[in-house]
């Protein structure tokens, strides 16, 4: 009735369990590495800047990375290998590069793979069903974009941080905004060399980049609802996209679910790095004492200045199920520019 009160506080923690020692393998900077890059029909400028980039930073330095570009064919421009291939100009940037930087003991290379579409870009995992029987079981797979600028942090990081059996990395890139927005001396084309908080920002709601083994993606698409794709006629239209599950759509939304079902005793996880790395980490150490089973193929996903990208147009198709869609939508925002960059502009517009 006084009219007082009293404050109480509460604070609750939880004690840091006891440390142990994990084995992992020791990962070198020498693993090969499988470059999967889809090119669609609006990319085919940003393929051939990418190709220049790519043979700067592999061709030249053979640096063990194969690139398989994935063309993707509409009913539209169904031509392939022809005088009316929709692709022909970018094929033959390809072919010049691997005539130039031609070697006998050749660690890296390009090649394409065509695939007709059904006029919608394939879901991640309906691609790799198609693909995964193309790439090497001994190297690194790692999916990326035409618009990606290539540097050797980057690729190292994606060996480093890519184990078989026990790691899945998937990088948040460093995304340029609109080049109209930033009003930059550079054009749409082309990256700035130097990494500035202003030009661009981590694109959260980007999954098209990611590095993993063949093994733990064969040991893990059984798991899925969806059947395995394993001809081009089998690929999702639009009017049933909306129908396949979540964790189709995403490769890292499927390392993330079932990760936890990769299941790796020491022995095996011995077997998994021989004839890559011979070096192996100190056997694992518990509370209980000696090694045995341990569960998990674990998802890394962090921000990756490194990993640079060219501004894209984001378009958000609406055959895509509802949350995608929405994503989507705050992923198109946020690419224009930064608050600060938009406030600018809409200021000066006012003052006119």
């Amino acid at each position: 009735g006084s009219g007082t009160g009293s404050v109480s506080q509460c604070l609750i923690h939880q004690e840091v369990s006891e440390p142990m020692l994990v084995s992992l393998p020791f990962v070198t900077e020498s693993s090969k590495i499988s470059l999967v890059v889809p090119v669609a029909e609006q990319d085919k400028a940003a393929a051939t800047l990418f190709l220049k980039n790519f043979a700067k930073m592999c061709l030249e330095r053979n640096d063990r990375v194969f690139l398989m570009l994935v063309f993707l064919y509409t009913r539209a421009h169904p031509d392939k290998n022809n005088n009316q291939d929709f692709y022909k100009e970018v094929k033959q940037t390809a072919l010049q590069f691997t005539k130039k930087y031609k070697k006998k003991d050749k660690g890296s290379s390009i090649l394409w793979y065509s695939l007709q579409t059904k006029d919608s870009i394939p879901v991640q995992v309906q691609a790799m069903d198609l693909l995964i029987q193309k790439l090497d079981a001994t190297s690194i797979i790692l999916l990326g974009s035409p618009y990606m600028e290539l540097h050797n942090d980057y690729l190292n990081r994606v060996r480093m941080n890519t184990i078989e059996g026990r790691l899945v990395f998937s990088p948040i890139p460093y995304t340029d905004y609109h080049p109209q927005v930033l009003g930059s001396a550079y054009p749409s084309t082309s990256v700035n060399p130097n990494f500035n908080v202003t030009s661009g920002h981590f694109d959260q709601w980007n999954y098209d980049h990611i590095s993993f083994y063949k093994s733990d993606y064969l040991a893990l698409r059984p798991n899925l609802k969806s059947p395995v794709i394993l001809k081009e006629t089998d690929l999702v239209d639009q009017t049933n996209m909306k129908k396949l599950p979540m964790d189709t759509f995403q490769l890292a939304t499927m390392f993330q679910d079932y990760g936890y079902l990769r299941d790796i005793t020491e022995d095996q996880d011995s077997k998994l790095g021989a004839g890559k790395d011979k070096e192996r980490a100190p056997a694992a150490y518990s509370a209980g004492g000696g090694a045995g089973k341990r569960k998990g193929l674990h998802l890394l996903r962090a921000p990756d200045p490194s990993l640079r990208l060219r501004y894209k147009r984001i378009n958000c198709d609406e055959y895509l199920p509802v949350d995608l869609v929405r994503d989507c939508r705050t992923q198109q925002l946020f690419s224009l520019g930064s608050r600060n960059l938009l406030a600018n502009i809409f200021l000066k517009n006012n003052a006119k």
